[in-house]
């Protein structure tokens, strides 16, 4: 589809899955088994989608997935991780907008200690890298050395400070709730959700993960950008959810509160 002066579309590397219990936190079972089944270890499926952007002369990508070599042979069974890579010319990429550095975001971002994208410029918050070099203890498993050690390295990233119009109708859209220094990425009227939003069930303003660091905080964020977002006619984009990539902001008719609306194609 057209995004201001981009044509977008969906990528997707692959799929992995985590605990549900942990992607809804405090959500009862029953409320998110039906739209998410679960597996007998009760996981989740979950997407690791990514948006191409292509226009103004830049072939842009949001995210990169989780990396064929991330992981030892025991966390890739852990996490059911099913890695096919963006189906790319890693040569034809000139951006690579990272919303944060965690492993299922970033850890394509490196192939065999090198940048994958060889000639693209990496973006990312400069808070974020600072968490990452200093994690808490609850997230020191998500933030890989060896992912944004080679990004600092090869000279090649560029850190954001803040919201910020990243490349020409390129916005970053910082968000602390999930972990400090993420950034949602807006394209004409589509936002990336990432964490924030992660699957399409999680539209719920109250609805958070148990990932989440600052989850107060993520439902005043998450609150912030659905009302500025209706106002203003915003796609919602999900990185995680299995079934859908994107939707309209839409109410619940009865309660009034913000559901997942319309779903938008966003294939080739």
């Amino acid at each position: 589809m057209q995004a201001g002066p981009y044509r977008v579309r969906a990528v997707e590397t692959g799929r992995f899955r985590l605990d549900g219990g942990a992607m809804f936190g405090t959500v009862p079972k029953v409320l998110w088994e039906k739209s998410n089944p679960p597996d007998a270890r009760n996981r989740i499926e979950l997407a690791l989608r990514c948006l191409l952007a292509e226009g103004e002369g830049r072939r842009i990508l949001v995210d990169a997935g989780v990396g064929g070599a991330t992981f030892g042979p025991k966390e890739a069974e852990m996490y059911a991780v099913e890695d096919k890579g963006p189906g790319l010319d890693p040569a034809s990429i000139t951006d690579v907008v990272l919303t944060h550095l965690h492993f299922d975001h970033a850890g394509g971002a490196v192939t065999q200690g090198r940048p994958t994208f060889p000639n693209a410029t990496y973006w990312v918050q400069r808070r974020n890298l600072e968490n990452a070099k200093h994690p808490n203890e609850r997230e020191k498993a998500s933030y890989l050395p060896q992912t944004w050690q080679v990004l600092e390295a090869s000279g090649r990233l560029n850190l954001v400070d803040g919201p910020a119009e990243i490349l020409p109708g390129i916005h970053a859209i910082p968000s602390d709730g999930h972990t400090v220094g993420m950034q949602l990425v807006r394209v004409g009227p589509v936002v990336y959700c990432a964490d924030l939003i992660p699957l399409t069930a999680h539209v719920r303003v109250p609805f958070t993960m148990g990932y989440d660091i600052h989850p107060g905080l993520l439902i005043e964020e998450k609150r912030r950008l659905l009302e500025q977002g209706e106002k203003e006619g915003w796609i919602l984009f999900f990185e995680h959810d299995p079934s859908v990539a994107a939707c309209r902001i839409a109410r619940d008719k009865v309660r009034g509160h913000f559901v997942a609306g319309t779903p938008v194609e966003m294939a080739a």
